[in-house]
């Protein structure tokens, strides 16, 4: 079986396994790739791009079989 997990926190969890409150074999089997980005309070110019993303994301698809025809089904 093939298994990814693909996980987020905003956690220290380096921090955490050294203080005893994140289990150490849990931490090196999830850290195999770490990707850090800076949070969006410090890259306020992506918001509108963003938001853009999203509102598209969110609109209805029309597709011809989801029209109303104007002489009914």
């Amino acid at each position: 079986m093939d298994v990814r997990i693909v996980t987020a926190t905003n956690q220290d969890l380096t921090q955490l396994v050294r203080d005893k409150r994140f289990r150490e074999d849990l931490f090196y089997r999830l850290n195999v790739i770490t990707i850090t980005t800076p949070p969006l309070r410090d890259r306020r110019e992506d918001i509108p791009v963003l938001a853009q993303h999203f509102l598209r994301l969110s609109r209805p698809r029309t597709t011809a079989s989801s029209t109303a025809s104007p002489t009914g089904p």
